[in-house]
């Protein structure tokens, strides 16, 4: 998948097949390491709104990970909403990669119940709870799915 300046996509990682990696114009891998208090760190800083933010996790299922056609035009919604900030390419860029590590998400439900919406909850916990991004990266680790994490989501409206 493309937009005007990488390639994204997925590759075998160390726990799972759907490691989100970033290519070059000459699919050299750049990225293959993010992590998610990288994503939240930029969209505390990008000033991103929460809503806009569920938008994309809506878009995100285990499905659009073999299907290009629905990423692209994810992508070119993803592009539409990153025009309403003052840095449109790095709001772009950040949200991409939270969608499809959305995407991984959903295709590694089998063993992690929670799929995307731990994505979301941390999202959530920055955005509307101040918390800081490395603390909501880590807050879910080490948490038992119904007893911890299915209340935190219900709590906070998070399907």
């Amino acid at each position: 998948m493309y937009d005007n300046i990488y390639k994204y996509g997925f590759r075998p990682g160390r726990f799972d097949n759907h490691l989100v990696v970033i290519f070059d114009k000459n699919n050299k891998v750049i990225n293959n390491n993010t992590k998610d208090c990288d994503f939240l760190e930029h969209f505390k800083d990008l000033n991103l709104g929460y809503n806009d933010i569920v938008k994309v996790y809506s878009l995100a299922s285990a499905d659009d990970r073999c299907n290009s056609k629905n990423r692209d035009k994810d992508v070119k919604l993803i592009h539409e909403i990153s025009k309403n900030y003052s840095d449109p390419i790095r709001c772009a860029h950040w949200l991409i990669m939270y969608y499809l590590m959305c995407i991984a998400e959903e295709a590694n439900k089998i063993g992690r119940p929670s799929g995307k919406r731990i994505k979301l909850l941390a999202v959530h916990q920055v955005l509307k709870e101040n918390m800081s991004p490395y603390d909501a990266s880590q807050w879910s680790r080490g948490k038992k799915f119904k007893k911890d994490l299915l209340p935190a989501y219900k709590e906070r409206g998070i399907e």
